[in-house]
């Protein structure tokens, strides 16, 4: 694989989180919340979200990560860890 543009992930993650969450991209932190919110909190939701992101970032997501990833930065660091490795 290339070498990663992170700095591209994180606008293309925040994007991404943005329309998900019904905010303006400008809104969404690296601190923001992706689970446990009242956009995400339905699980089919949360599967929403992920199976946008994996087709996104080219990564799989196993359910028993996705509750793991509790902020943008969470799910930021997630995606270019797989994504080098």
């Amino acid at each position: 694989m290339g070498k990663i543009d992170k700095s591209k992930n994180e606008e293309k993650l925040k994007k991404i989180i943005a329309k998900y969450l019904g905010t303006k991209i400008e809104k969404i932190e690296l601190s923001t919340l992706i689970t446990n919110t009242a956009e995400t909190r339905p699980y089919g939701k949360l599967f929403e979200l992920y199976a946008k992101i994996e087709k996104e970032f080219d990564i799989q997501v196993p359910v028993e990560d996705m509750d793991k990833i509790k902020t943008v930065l969470n799910c930021l660091n997630y995606i270019n860890y797989h994504q080098e490795n």
